[in-house]
């Protein structure tokens, strides 16, 4: 609500004083209390005194009582120098009295479970498509109380008509008080705070699914879901230093009770996650509520359709988390999520919420996160009253960035569900990320990742890590990180530096064979083995041709055996980083120029002939002529066989007649004293 204020001067005998007629107002939950300054008050104490409703107090004391309409404070002032008056400035000690009850609206807050009935109007489209909830939706708390500043010192400096800005307020709950953590001292970081309002969403957050088109920078609202069977989101594409306090004022609207298909009543809810890893996630529509699906979030719903797990795919979908047995709808939860997305409801923060929340108004939410107590505190304003949810977030200290995301869809129902932003406050966070890259494979082997505060030094080396793999297998290929590289001011992009690795590999031929089996790595046992197909015998293959000079009728050696071989060699190439058997180099450049499947093109030789073979000449011990007289040549292919050529000599016959007898046991050739006899 907003506080109209007239100042005007009247005179009271000798005195001087200031007037203000005064409507009260809600600012972002502080709640300024009117201020009246009376004419018949001519008392010459300075100080505020009280006629009705509370006290604006010098000493800042909290004196908020329960509001339920227009009151009357009075100030007492003392008398105007009426040459101040001539020059329409305002006295001074009227000025001192009114800088105090400045004070006390900037300070004071209603910590009651103050409730208003607001004017609930409906609004009609705002051109583009979208339902304009509110028209006129109030700026930002600060933005609120700089202008209620500005209202009190145009009247200490003399304007009779300053007033505080109106607004409207239709369609709108305000509750929930602010908590004014943001501004407290962070303990490790000392990043600067940023504003995030009405008037940069869009730089902020990025649309997605039904959320399309759907923010209007005049009111601060983001439709996120406007009919049946939507899913939509607003992704924030900043980063939050969770080591600082940050703060979220808005406030959401749930929609109201529909139906369709033979289904009444109002689905699914909206979710609100904060999460790690890789940016701009999408959680899971439905019952989901953008949170389940997402890994390793923190995460925060209020869920307005039951889910029970008896019946899933009838009247519940399949949910990639907890069911809402238990509970009744509408609810409030805290929410986190495994490292693969799936989602376990805290049931100790659960809180039912009353079903006038589903009246297509606009309630106000705070989200206040405190760094030193790692408090994440929700206070969501309802019709009856302010409902708080607290939860410890113990993130993980050395990796401090998290983004956020607002979630929300439908199903049968068609339901009209919306975020309205009024401001965000957060510490931007830097964050570097290091991907390794298997070029062989196209895949991410791994990611590092590290934070810190713009314009300083990444502390971070990737050294240690391409050894790493190096001992695995792997030959760096490019770093494209350079030591003493400093983060950047942009928090909305991750630096991103990416190693590229490949599969080392390595030959093995048939000079040097492997044993299948065992380590590639002999400092490495349980690392990669060599694989089948690296032991000699299946690197070298050898076809023989023998010769063989044979006596025909005893089957005696009559000459030396004469053996031809022809060698095939071929060259296996072996992955080092999976022992994989790749295929085969044939003209000795390291590289597979055959494949396994084609193994038996990959023999290579230096000479593929058996050579022709001439037989013996035996006649001197006693042989006739040799079977075959020549054994041909021949080209041998690696699918021959080996090869047995007999050649035979028959014997040589000498006549003895009774005119030459011989004398037995002499030998048949003189010359050959050792041979036949």
């Amino acid at each position: 609500m907003i506080e109209k204020k007239h100042y005007k001067l009247y005179k009271s005998g000798k005195v001087w004083v200031a007037a203000a007629v005064t409507t009260v107002f809600m600012v972002e939950g502080f709640l300024l209390r009117p201020v009246t300054v009376r004419a018949s008050d001519t008392s010459s104490n300075a100080n505020s005194a009280i006629s009705a409703g509370n006290t604006i107090n010098p000493k800042n004391e909290n004196t908020s009582s329960q509001f339920t309409g227009s009151t009357a404070t009075t100030l007492k002032v003392n008398s105007i120098d009426k040459e101040n008056i001539a020059n329409n400035e305002a006295p001074s000690s009227a000025e001192n009295t009114i800088q105090t009850a400045k004070k006390n609206v900037e300070t004071s807050s209603d910590t009651s479970s103050t409730k208003t009935n607001a004017d609930t109007k409906s609004e009609g489209d705002n051109g583009n498509g979208i339902n304009k909830y509110n028209s006129k939706t109030d700026q930002t708390g600060q933005q609120k109380a700089s202008k209620a500043n500005t209202t009190l010192d145009n009247a200490t400096t003399g304007n009779p008509k300053a007033t505080l800005p109106s607004s409207d307020t239709s369609k709108s709950t305000n509750h929930a008080a602010p908590l004014n953590l943001i501004n407290e001292k962070s303990n490790t970081s000392s990043s600067a705070n940023v504003t995030v309002d009405k008037n940069n969403f869009s730089d902020y957050f990025e649309q997605n699914g039904s959320s399309k088109g759907g923010y209007s920078e005049s009111t601060g609202i983001q439709n996120i879901t406007t009919g049946s069977y939507q899913s939509g989101n607003i992704a924030f594409n900043g980063t939050i230093d969770v080591r600082n306090n940050f703060e979220i004022n808005g406030a959401i609207n749930l929609g109201e009770t529909t139906s369709n298909m033979g289904w009444t009543g109002i689905a699914d809810g909206i979710g609100f996650v904060f999460y790690q890893g890789e940016r701009n996630q999408v959680g899971g529509y439905g019952g989901d509520l953008g949170i389940y699906g997402v890994t390793d979030a923190f995460g925060w719903k209020v869920d307005t359709w039951y889910n029970d797990s008896t019946h899933p795919g009838i009247n519940t979908q399949i949910l990639n988390g907890d069911y809402d047995d238990g509970f009744t709808n509408p609810y409030g939860a805290f929410i986190t999520t495994d490292n693969k997305g799936y989602g376990t409801i805290d049931k100790s923060t659960a809180q039912e919420i009353t079903k006038s929340i589903e009246d297509n108004q606009f309630h106000n939410i705070k989200f206040v996160y405190n760094a030193a107590s790692k408090e994440f505190r929700i206070v969501l304003s309802t019709p009856n009253g302010d409902i708080t949810f607290i939860k410890q977030f113990d993130f993980d200290e050395s990796n401090p960035a998290y983004y956020f995301t607002i979630a929300a869809s439908t199903g049968a129902l068609p339901t009209q569900q919306a975020f309205r932003i009024d401001n965000m406050q957060y510490s931007p966070i830097q964050k570097a990320n290091f991907n390794y890259i298997d070029d062989t494979t196209g895949k991410l082997l791994s990611s590092d990742s590290v934070t810190g505060n713009g314009g300083t030094k990444i502390d971070y080396s990737t050294s240690n890590k391409i050894a790493e793999y190096q001992s695995q297998g792997y030959t760096l290929i490019s770093d494209a990180f350079t030591k003493g590289v400093n983060f950047d001011d942009d928090d909305t992009v991750d630096q991103t530096f990416d190693i590229h690795l490949a599969h080392s590999t390595t030959p093995v031929t048939p000079d040097d064979p492997q044993k299948p089996g065992q380590p590639i790595d002999p400092d490495n046992p349980d690392g990669p083995k060599w694989p089948n197909g690296t032991d000699k015998g299946s690197l070298t293959k050898t076809i023989t041709r023998t010769i063989n000079y044979l006596d025909k009728q005893t089957g005696k050696v009559v000459s030396k055996q004469i053996t031809q071989p022809v060698t095939y060699n071929r060259t296996a190439i072996v992955d080092r980083v999976t022992g994989e058997l790749l295929g085969y180099d044939t003209n000795a450049d390291g590289k597979v120029d055959v494949s396994v499947t084609d193994a038996e093109k990959a023999w290579t030789t230096t000479n593929n002939t058996w050579a022709e073979a001439t037989s013996p000449d035996l006649s001197a011990q006693g042989y006739g002529a040799a079977s075959e007289a020549k054994v041909a040549g021949q080209t041998v292919n690696i699918d021959d066989k080996d090869s047995v050529v007999n050649v035979y000599y028959d014997h040589d016959t000498t006549p003895v007649t009774p005119d030459d007898p011989q004398k037995p046991g002499q030998p048949i050739d003189p010359d050959n004293p050792d041979g036949p006899k």
